[in-house]
Order: C-alpha cells, then structure tokens, then sequence
C-alpha cells in the first residue's frame, strides 16, 4: 500500500469513527453512503477496527446495524513524550492546588489517559513522572522574587531533563552571587509557578536544588548523567512533594 492509499486509509478510518460516535446507531447501508465507500470495504474497515480494540457491534446483512459500545473516549494517542508529560502535569498541578480536583476527576482521568498510550511510549512516560514532583503554591516570599523563566533556559532545562545529560549553567543566588555549575538533573520540582531543579551538583560534590529562574546562562552538554540513589535526592524534599 503506498503513502497516498495509506493516507486515504486512515483518513477514511478516522471519518468512521467520528461518525459512529455522533450517532448511538447506524446501518452500514447509511454508513457506506457517507463514506462513499462500498459495503465489503466498510465491513472489512469495522472488523479492523474491532481488532484494534475498538468495542464495535455490527449485525449481520447489509442494512445491519452498527454501534460504538459504551463511552468510549480518546483512542491511542498520538503524542511526543513531552506533549504526553506536559498534559499530564496539567492535570496533576490541578490535584495539588485544586481543594475539589477530586470533583473534577483529574485523577481518574490521569489515570484513563496514561492508559492510551502505546506500551513502548507508556513505559518511558511512567519513568519520567517519577522524576517529576508535585508541591503547593509557592510561598509568599518566593513568589515576591521570581522572574519568569527565559524561554532558551527552559528549553535547554526540559531537554536535558528528557534526554538525562549533563548541564553547565550559571546560577545567581539569593545574595546576587554568581557561580559556574555543572550539575545533573535528576528531578523537576514545581512550587506553583516556581520550578526547581533537583539533582547532583559538581561544584559542592553533593546533592541540590536550584530555582530554574535563577539560571542565567545554560548550556546542555553529551555527557550522560550518573543515575543515583532515588532516596539520596528526595529525602529531605519528599514530605513537600508528591510524583506527577
């Protein structure tokens, strides 16, 4: 099957379903007629579908009906790993700042996302939110001197971040000292709207956390980073923080 069958294909088979979940029950005569397609291609069309894990009926004969059992929500996603991350953090600074995220299902629906997935995908994804932690708002102090974070830093830090290698940034402290670092990032850590890096630093040869938009220069190298022990890092931070 070349490119332009396979586009018409998938096209075809996304029109299908948007139609079948429109309507609680359609005959395959009135579905073949607003596909333009023949009977034999719609029932071949609806039996992959059901393979593909779709809860599909359809009555025998060519004026059966057809149905989309139950509620069925989103189908495999189709997202890059940061997309896939950045809507499920969405959902989880709801939960963390929300009184009534329960009321709006965010875990329940985290939970249902997570499962759309493609396996391959869900494994690095389920990895990732283990190194991403949850707090509270920032307090008050904090909040009074943050900046917002340069979009060129915050790439470089999300990249390095994704791909587990090494940054080298300069860092401006609360006393307006300026110093060089190398550092590993092992966690992201988010006190709404204030993010942290936590992770291991070479300067002081231990374990720290700096604000994101405290970083004045970045730069991300080759190096991957050197995995260590999941309680040496969050010990101190883990009764602030929940996993995304």
């Amino acid at each position: 099957m070349g490119k332009s069958d396979l586009k018409t294909k998938n096209d075809r088979t996304s029109r299908l379903l948007g139609l079948l979940r429109t309507e609680e029950h359609w005959t395959t005569h009135h579905l073949a007629s607003e596909l333009n397609i023949s009977h034999r291609t719609l029932m071949r069309d609806l039996e992959e579908l059901k393979k593909a894990g779709y809860p599909i009926e359809a009555d025998r004969g060519r004026g059966g009906g057809v149905r989309l059992n139950g509620r069925w929500g989103i189908e495999r996603l189709n997202l890059t790993n940061k997309e896939a991350i950045s809507l499920l953090l969405s959902l989880s600074v709801t939960e963390a700042l929300t009184e009534q995220s329960n009321d709006f299902g965010s875990k329940g629906l985290k939970q249902k996302i997570s499962t759309a997935f493609p396996e391959n995908q869900l494994k690095v994804i389920n990895e990732l939110r283990k190194r991403i932690l949850i707090g509270k708002l920032a307090s008050d102090s904090v909040l009074r001197n943050c900046n917002r974070v340069n979009g060129k830093i915050w790439d470089d830090v999300i990249l390095a971040f994704f791909d587990s290698k090494r940054l080298k940034f300069e860092y401006c402290n609360e006393n307006t000292i300026m110093t060089s670092r190398e550092f590993d990032p092992h966690f992201l850590l988010l006190n709404w709207p204030v993010w942290y890096l936590l992770g291991w630093d070479y300067l002081s040869d231990e374990v720290r956390i700096f604000r994101i938009d405290r970083i004045r220069t970045i730069s991300m190298t080759n190096q991957v980073i050197i995995r260590r022990a999941r309680p040496q890092f969050i010990h101190a931070y883990e009764s602030y923080f929940t996993n995304l």
